[in-house]
């Protein structure tokens, strides 16, 4: 995956603008999500998968929830984060109608190329 340091991705991602994300993914990024059938690649993927977002939570944000690691297994980095919104869209997909509650979720996000012992912890990792 090929991604700007994840600060510049949280500004990104904070300005709930699916072209700013985009543009700061390159064409041979796969992104794993439940909403897909399987794993997503290149950036318009990511710019669909932000517009699902702010339809759905247009007050979304996602918080760092402890500092990134290295895996001791794999070439990865796992970045713990939480996402927060309210829900007063539908998403789709799956399918969920507005409910109009406050939505959070706690994921770890793995951030990894292959062939490499793990992604350089910089720019705000």
């Amino acid at each position: 995956m090929n991604a700007k340091p994840p600060r510049t991705g949280h500004r990104a991602v904070h300005s709930h603008d699916h072209h700013q994300v985009a543009a700061l993914c390159t064409d041979d990024i796969e992104w794993h999500d439940p909403s897909l059938p399987g794993p997503g690649h290149g950036a318009d993927v990511i710019a669909g998968l932000m517009e699902t977002l702010v339809r759905a939570c247009p007050d979304f944000r996602f918080e760092e929830t402890e500092p990134a690691y290295r895996s001791l297994a794999q070439p990865k980095t796992i970045a713990p984060w939480r996402f927060t919104g309210t829900m007063t869209g539908s998403l789709v997909p799956p399918g969920f109608a507005p409910t109009c509650r406050r939505v959070e979720i706690p994921r770890r996000r793995s951030l990894g190329l292959p062939g490499r012992s793990g992604l350089p912890l910089r720019g705000g990792v």
